[in-house]
């Protein structure tokens, strides 16, 4: 299927996955952050690295949608 694609649209998809797999490391961080337990500080940094998950899949669902598929 891939090697039937456009290449314009094998780039977004592959920008997709790119933006995906940062949400998923940044997730992973704040994984750690929650397992570390509660405090001022570390609740800051947990809602900026859930925040930045937001934004990394947001931008991975742009990339999807200019794929066209």
């Amino acid at each position: 299927m891939l090697n039937d694609l456009p290449h314009e649209a094998f780039c977004h998809l592959s920008e997709a996955a790119a933006c995906a797999a940062a949400a998923q490391a940044v997730a992973d961080l704040a994984q750690d952050e929650i397992r570390l337990g509660p405090d001022a500080e570390r609740s800051n940094r947990l809602a900026n690295l859930l925040s930045a998950v937001t934004i990394c899949l947001t931008a991975a669902a742009a990339a999807h949608e200019r794929a066209g598929i």
